[in-house]
């Protein structure tokens, strides 16, 4: 019994010392600064994963104007910019799902990106700024496939700045490495390599994406995102990341239970209270719709888009949020699929939730010595109260390490 409890124990040991090499594998810069301003859309008129070669101009339209006088064009992709917005807070909306697990193939699975794209409007009735995926964008990590790209592009060209934020997931990385990822999806991101880690700037709020595929963040990742706190000039904060984190509850496989350390946990809760994090979206559980709601910021945990019939599993959800700066409030309303393939609309609505979107007391503060590990908070914070709001039920995935 022992010897097989020692063997367990060191298979976990050597197991977490890999998750956390390779956590910020290819990371030479901070990922979160600078920011990457959504304020103007990515060029949407070709296949952003398979440009086409444009045509050449006329020789006339070469040179325009008088003289031998060149017009250069602006750039076609979004700039990068530290600078607090000129215009002051406005709201906007997004699409959020999570886990739709592209390929998939166990028995009673049923995607659901048709729908998905449904729900998103189309070409010339767009409903939504961007989308946010949340991890497990594949099933396997087979990023190359070309039905991977498809959903991408599609769903992007349905937003008014056609542009889709992923956040990578466990899944994502089972037969990829992290690199990788950032490689192929870069071209979401002109002028970020490392695009699975950083800060969207947009309206007044910040977007974080975080990388907690390994099942924690890791000391340098959370270094890094302080650092990035302390010059962020936007007041109002929002995480994003796959794994729960907060949430707690039967088997849901909270980092607290499935990989990360407790003090790395108070380094999080210590972080968003400090710096004003109003709310950190994240996936994972499939069943989801679960909801969390401290002193200082809430987490929503979404259900996963793509069905399969059983207990644990989710019965095909996506949501719309409404940021609003001006109400400081965060409107997420709950969709779930209704299977009515053929129908314009097959989503009937099935919950809406509010959450306070908070001001960051102090913005663009100047860096600070690192706050060393024993200056934790001494005291973590109450257990979290968790809810299972609208038509689903509490609970864990029958399979934890696979969801």
């Amino acid at each position: 019994m022992r010897k097989a409890l020692a063997i367990i124990l060191s298979a976990i040991l050597v197991s977490s010392c890999s998750f956390y090499t390779g956590i910020t594998q290819n990371v030479k810069e901070n990922p979160f600064m600078p920011s990457y301003d959504l304020s103007e859309a990515l060029e949407g008129d070709v296949d952003i994963f398979n440009p086409e070669t444009p045509e050449e101009p006329p020789a006339e339209d070469e040179t325009p104007g008088d003289g031998d006088e060149t017009v250069t064009p602006p750039p076609a992709t979004a700039p990068n910019s530290d600078e607090p917005p000129v215009s002051g807070p406005e709201s906007f909306s997004f699409a959020l799902m999570t886990d739709p697990h592209i390929g998939r193939t166990d028995s009673g699975v049923t995607e659901r990106g048709e729908e998905f794209l449904k729900f998103l409007g189309s070409d010339t009735e767009k409903r939504y700024d961007f989308v946010v995926c949340l991890g497990d964008l594949t099933d396997t990590g087979d990023i190359y496939a070309s039905s991977v790209e498809k959903f991408i592009d599609d769903a992007r060209k349905r937003t008014e700045l056609n542009n889709f934020i992923y956040v990578i997931g466990n899944h994502d990385v089972r037969t990829q490495s992290k690199a990788a990822w950032d490689e192929q999806f870069s071209v979401l991101t002109p002028g970020h390599d490392v695009s699975r880690m950083m800060r969207y700037s947009y309206k007044g709020v910040s977007i974080y994406k975080l990388d907690n595929s390994s099942r924690i963040f890791g000391k340098e990742q959370l270094r890094m995102l302080e650092e990035a706190l302390r010059h962020d000039p936007n007041k109002y904060r929002i995480f994003l990341a796959h794994e729960v984190v907060t949430t707690g509850g039967e088997l849901d496989q909270t980092l607290a239970i499935f990989g990360s350390e407790a003090g790395e946990l108070l380094r999080l809760y210590r972080i968003m209270r400090d710096y004003g994090v109003s709310m950190i979206f994240t996936g994972h559980h499939h069943k989801g719709n679960i909801i969390y709601e401290g002193d200082y910021f809430a987490e929503f945990n979404a259900a996963a888009l793509h069905t399969r019939s059983g207990f644990f599993e989710s019965d095909g959800y996506a949501y719309s949020v409404d940021v609003d700066p001006i109400s400081e409030t965060i409107k997420v309303t709950a969709y779930v699929v209704t299977g009515e393939e053929e129908s314009e609309m097959p989503w009937r609505e099935t919950a809406t939730y509010s959450f306070i979107l908070h001001a960051a007391d102090e913005v663009g503060k100047e860096p600070e010595t690192d706050t060393p590990e024993e200056q934790e908070p001494s005291t973590p914070p109450e257990s979290p109260d968790t809810e299972t709001p609208g038509d689903t039920e509490n609970g864990g995935d029958d399979t934890a390490a696979d969801a």
